[in-house]
């Protein structure tokens, strides 16, 4: 038991800091950065689509699927908004007296990662999701700042209709488009007015989340009975009454 205890003793004081153990008062950022995985650029285009546009592009990674519009180079092009991200490396500190194991010293530009793919960007250029290409330059401006006012900008076809409906799949347990992360020409939405006046709302007003809570818990959609009827008792997908839900966690 004692060894148990001492191993993760060892293990979580890694992110500890100082003698208080509060980890928000790092001036490092380890926890994030560990976390190698998130620098495989193919993973970081996978979870972006998926996270903020409602779209799987595990197909277009290898091949041209023959009934989505993503194809390969899409990806590739996609990809390549990441492949030019400077990363930072967590050092490894000196013991901290009372800071119960193993800490991390100043963050530092990993040598060797930017543009480590530069010949390929050059041969790929970095091409946003059914938009332009992107202008970078060598050690230039970061191009994901471009990435991120692209998915905000009212004219994204992607950005708010994925958003919105995920606040409708939290709320009903089905989303307008289901599941909430497959946006594709194979997989319509149950009610395209219903998702296209929220998404074009949830843009009027300046990306205001509050105001989408509120518009789907004051609806009367949202206040219906979960005792279906004779008619719609079968229903699972149109939102004619309230479907049970399991309690989150």
């Amino acid at each position: 038991m004692a060894e148990a205890k001492t191993i993760l003793h060892r293990a979580s004081g890694r992110y500890n800091y100082d003698d208080d153990h509060i980890y928000a008062r790092r001036r490092t950022n380890e926890l994030y950065w560990s976390n190698v995985e998130r620098r495989n650029p193919d993973t970081m285009v996978l979870q972006t689509a998926n996270s903020f546009l409602g779209l799987r592009l595990e197909c277009a990674q290898c091949h041209n699927h023959p009934f989505d519009r993503w194809t390969q180079k899409d990806f590739e092009q996609f990809k390549s908004i990441f492949m030019m991200v400077r990363f930072c490396d967590p050092v490894t500190g000196e013991e901290k007296k009372g800071g119960g194991g193993r800490g991390y010293g100043e963050e530092t530009v990993e040598p060797g990662v930017t543009w480590r793919f530069v010949a390929q960007v050059k041969k790929v250029p970095p091409k946003l999701l059914g938009g332009p290409e992107l202008k970078y330059e060598e050690n230039g401006p970061d191009v994901r700042v471009e990435l991120w006012k692209w998915m905000r900008a009212p004219e994204n076809a992607f950005f708010a209709p994925s958003f919105v409906n995920r606040l409708w799949d939290h709320y009903f347990g089905t989303g307008i488009v289901d599941p909430p992360d497959d946006f594709n020409q194979g997989n319509p939405p149950s009610n395209p007015q219903l998702l296209s006046w929220l998404a074009d709302d949830f843009i009027q007003h300046k990306f205001d989340i509050k105001r989408v809570h509120r518009n789907i818990l004051n609806s009367r959609t949202y206040q219906l009975s979960w005792e279906p009827n004779a008619s719609n008792r079968l229903d699972k997908k149109n939102f004619s009454h309230s479907q049970l839900l399991r309690m989150p966690a």
